[in-house]
């Protein structure tokens, strides 16, 4: 976001950068105790975290897929004149478009993936749909001169259906992980037993 904001607005470098500067700053001082704590790691947990050393790309999942679409409305809206491709809202729209694939593309970089399978499910499948919905939104509106009206009744109904979605994906996995877990637990507390009052032999 804070590099898209430079590159449409160069001339706001100098009034902007010290707020950024101090958000950069305390951002740095919570990540030192982060990379101690994983300069400290057991070297077993590469192993069993499934630590994968490559610079492959990977450019095929889903959230990737949909922050592209997001990417392709704005530039349609802008090569057709309907958008202002520095208004703020398209700036926002993108970053979070991008997200998806700047994270799950860091190890081009850096040379490690971590179990992307994590931030595919967990953050960036969200960025990629609210810079989905947002594109839509903004491509939908138009320019300032032809502003669409938007029907806040469908956005109703799309925040419930949101809100009910996301209890879906939150009550039904939970219940499935509490299942698990109690016949995890079970299984050892009946290994446990055994263990203690082992069968007699004559």
């Amino acid at each position: 976001m804070v590099v898209l904001w430079f590159i449409a607005y160069p001339g706001k470098l100098r009034r902007d950068s010290g707020p950024l500067l101090t958000i950069f700053l305390l951002t740095g001082l919570g990540l030192v105790p982060y990379l101690i704590l994983l300069s400290r790691r057991s070297l077993t947990m590469d192993a069993g975290q499934k630590l994968t050393l490559s610079h492959a790309p990977d450019l095929f999942r889903m959230p990737e897929l949909i922050g592209l679409v997001a990417i392709a409305l704005i530039v349609s809206g802008v090569l057709g004149r309907r958008l202002n491709w520095r208004a703020p809202e398209a700036l926002f729209a993108v970053s979070c478009a991008l997200t998806p694939i700047i994270v799950l593309n860091q190890q081009l970089i850096t040379g490690h993936s971590l179990q992307p399978f994590h931030y595919k499910s967990f953050i960036v499948n969200y960025l990629a749909l609210v810079g989905l919905f947002l594109a839509s939104v903004i491509v939908w509106r138009g320019s300032e001169s032809e502003r669409r009206p938007i029907g806040y009744r469908w956005i109703g109904r799309l925040a419930f259906i949101a809100i009910w979605w996301a209890a879906i994906e939150v009550l039904a996995p939970a219940k499935l992980i509490i299942r698990d877990n109690q016949f995890t637990d079970a299984r050892r507390r009946s290994a446990n037993a055994y263990d203690d009052d082992p069968p007699q032999t004559d």
